[in-house]
């Protein structure tokens, strides 16, 4: 249970700073903050790792390497917001679970976005042969 909690915005996103009684199951949370580090084509996590994101759970902050193919960048949010969801379940954090996540979540999005470029195909075809 959460007696107290500070929140600060800055420039890198929310920080929310809660005593030592907090627990993040309490089902209040705050999205994280995302920043996309446009120059950057690779993070170094706070333990010496390097990927493409990175999700610091004290800042309530996710960070992702901008400077690499839109795939990899989107993919790398999506396993930071796992990473996120596994913080504030209580959940340790698991690579494999995120990368999965992740893989998932981008499918699901490719997936949507074939369709939508089926459909609105399908409408420029019919505008073209005079059907509704």
């Amino acid at each position: 249970m959460t007696d107290y909690c500070e929140i600060e915005y800055t420039e890198k996103g929310v920080i929310t700073k809660c005593d030592e009684t907090h627990d993040k199951r309490a089902g209040t949370f705050i999205l994280p903050g995302i920043t996309v580090l446009e120059e950057f084509d690779t993070i170094e996590s706070e333990d010496g790792r390097i990927g493409f994101g990175v999700y610091v759970p004290e800042e309530s902050q996710i960070y992702v390497a901008g400077n690499v193919p839109q795939e990899i960048k989107l993919k790398a949010l999506f396993h930071e917001l796992a990473h996120w969801v596994q913080d504030i379940s209580g959940i340790d954090f698991d690579e494999d679970t995120a990368n999965e996540f992740a893989e998932r979540l981008y499918n699901a999005m490719a997936s949507v976005e074939t369709h939508d470029k089926r459909t609105e195909n399908a409408r420029g075809c019919d505008k073209q042969t005079g059907g509704d």
